[in-house]
């Protein structure tokens, strides 16, 4: 006895074709039994249960329930089955039994093999109440949480490549499997490379069903939330969480849902926009400056950063002096260990005027306030405007002329 499920028996009665020999023809066969969803599964399973509980004793029995003869496709056929029912699984509509504990599949490439070795089927009170239609089951197509919209592949492929970056190519499908992505979704062979198969990994769950989708945003979500074996660093949460917002994402208690489109306030420099200016500062001051950036302490960042200007007058230098100082005694005078250009010409002679006086009064207006007193709070767009100017200060100190001054 063949047990249809729902969906497909109405589809038969209504659609079904004979040729001369009062035969289906092929083409509306095919059409009968390739399309099984997480529906229609539950509900084959919960006919079984009634008409033919031995059938769930074995996976390759349900599978041959599932997609009848005479156009059954083995390996085609135990890929789909086995996808849906570790979906199901994971969404705690259905247990079963892994008999050969010790073996492991490369799913989906071993589905046939995989159905062979499980058996037990059981609908849980959750997956039969869906199955009789008692309780509709559709988180994902809550406008609240998720309503179809995409997340761009530029965004996948960022948290593939950070992802990828974090793991070992042997480690990488591991900690997949393990962060809650179903094994037949995760293949344990990696090809290409490592960014390339997180991304194809996620982009398959993005263009499945909705419980597919509902897994690729909890890991996300996990992900973005350190909930994960795995983290991405602060710049690159930044990125993502920015792009993510940009498509109207955001991650409410550790699961990305649908929200309003990002807008940008005027006084926080976007972090895709913060990032790159970071990035094009001069590397000593980037080094000393981006710790305090990323945690969120900018009035110190600027701190350190002119600190850091001084340090490299010093150096240049090995003049024992500190502030004013040691910036007159550097860059003044007839023939200062710091030129700033030709000092025989009006217009050498006119520079290294302007970058001494620059570098004293960056000295008293920045420099000897934050070392002397409480830092003043600054928004983003201030501080790096500030460390720009520490960023050139720096780079015109790499390009001068130096000689180490005479001792005094």
């Amino acid at each position: 006895m063949v047990v249809w499920p729902l969906a497909w028996r109405a589809k038969y009665l209504t659609d079904h074709r004979t040729t001369r020999d009062g035969s289906l023809s092929r083409r509306r066969r095919i059409a009968l039994v390739k399309h099984l969803d997480d529906l229609e599964l539950l509900r084959l399973i919960y006919d079984l249960e009634t008409t033919e509980p031995g059938v769930l004793f074995s996976g390759y029995t349900l599978m041959e329930r599932a997609f009848p003869l005479p156009d059954r496709d083995p390996q085609n056929d135990s890929r789909q089955l086995a996808h849906e029912l570790l979906l199901a699984r994971h969404a705690e509509l259905l247990t079963f039994v892994e008999r050969n504990t010790g073996q492991r599949f490369n799913l989906p490439s071993e589905s046939y093999n995989w159905l062979q070795q499980i058996g037990e089927f059981a609908l849980t009170i959750k997956g039969r109440d869906r199955a009789l239609g008692r309780v509709m089951v559709v988180p994902l197509e809550d406008p609240a949480h998720d309503d179809g919209r995409m997340i761009l592949g530029s965004t996948l492929e960022e948290i593939g490549r950070a992802v990828g970056d974090s793991c070992t190519e042997a480690q990488l499908p591991r900690f997949l499997s393990e962060s809650g992505i179903p094994v037949d979704s995760v293949s344990f062979t990696v090809t290409g490379d490592k960014w390339e198969y997180c991304a194809r990994v996620m982009e398959a769950l993005l263009e499945g069903s909705s419980a597919a989708r509902r897994i690729l945003r909890q890991f996300i979500g996990h992900w973005l939330s350190d909930q994960l074996q795995a983290s991405p660093s602060d710049r690159v949460r930044r990125r993502v969480v920015e792009l993510l917002a940009r498509q109207g994402w955001r991650v409410e208690e550790g699961v990305l849902v649908i929200g309003p489109m990002a807008t940008a306030d005027a006084s926080v420099v976007a972090p895709l926009y913060r990032d790159a200016r970071t990035d094009s500062l001069h590397a000593n001051i980037r080094q000393v400056a981006e710790p305090y950036l990323d945690s969120g302490h900018p009035e110190v960042a600027i701190s350190e950063a002119f600190k850091a200007v001084n340090k490299r007058v010093q150096q240049l230098t090995k003049l024992d002096l500190d502030g004013e100082k040691l910036i007159n005694a550097a860059t003044g005078g007839d023939s200062p260990p710091i030129r700033f250009g030709d000092l025989d010409t009006e217009t050498g002679r006119n520079r290294q005027t302007g970058y001494r006086l620059i570098l004293t009064g960056v000295t008293r207006a920045i420099r000897n306030p934050n070392s002397h007193e409480l830092f003043r709070p600054l928004d983003e767009v201030e501080a790096f405007e500030l460390l720009g100017l520490a960023s050139m200060l720096m780079r015109r100190l790499d390009s001068a002329i130096v000689s180490t001054a005479e001792p005094s």
